[in-house]
């Protein structure tokens, strides 16, 4: 439940805050309403690739019940066995799984919220304030699977990501067959020789010329062993 901010431009920056409001998706926008919310410096999280922060206080605040999307799930005896920060387990049936994530979604039953509000920042090079308007959509779960049941990895693929390098690929040969109305899961595991950021889009093909593109994706791989 991060927000992410990628500077693009060609001068560095230095973030000082962003402010915000967060509202379902039927709600209409109004550029001159005051933000509900202000993340500061304390809050901003600086990465490799950029900055970001985590929505979690603030979602939790207008209902949201972050924890339960925290907790580790896998198939159980009844259906879904959750894996809680206590170091507890709970199993529950299919639908009584998908009851309590839907309630967990509080205010926001598209399971996405509507993020709007400004960023305000300062160039370290003269120390002349800016500010850049935004509005997105953040999705509180992967896009589609608001309350679906786990289910566990099927096929497991290995792919290893070069450490420096622009525009090249890495073919993964996938053997998935689905009928109509079917669904499965594999799971896709990164390498790197060495410690390294990385920003790539993954492409599902199918059905002969079909595909799916992926959002851009931030990864910061560490290898210990080869900083």
């Amino acid at each position: 439940m991060r927000f992410t901010i990628s500077n693009l431009g060609g001068s560095p920056v230095q973030l000082q805050k962003v402010e915000f409001n967060l509202s379902s998706q039927g709600t209409k926008e109004d550029e001159n309403r005051p933000p509900q919310f202000t993340a500061d410096a304390q809050h901003i999280q600086a990465g490799v690739l950029g900055y970001s922060v985590d929505l979690a206080p603030w979602l939790a605040s207008v209902g949201v019940d972050v924890e339960a999307f925290r907790e580790r799930t896998d198939s159980g005896p009844r259906g879904v066995r959750l894996y809680k920060a206590t170091g507890t387990t709970e199993d529950l049936t299919e639908e009584e799984y998908r009851q309590r994530m839907t309630k967990a979604l509080g205010p926001f039953p598209e399971a996405a919220a509507k993020m709007s509000g400004r960023i305000l920042y300062i160039n370290p090079a003269d120390g002349a304030e800016g500010m850049v308007r935004f509005a997105t959509t953040m999705f509180l779960v992967e896009k589609g699977a608001t309350t679906a049941v786990p289910v566990a990895s099927q096929s497991h693929y290995n792919v290893q990501l070069d450490p420096v390098g622009r525009n090249y690929t890495r073919p993964i040969n996938i053997s998935q067959g689905l009928k109509v109305g079917e669904f499965d899961r594999f799971t896709i595991r990164i390498a790197c020789p060495r410690s390294s950021a990385h920003r790539f889009r993954i492409r599902l093909l199918y059905n002969g010329n079909k595909y799916i593109d992926s959002p851009p994706i931030s990864l910061t791989l560490f290898n210990p062993s080869g900083i």
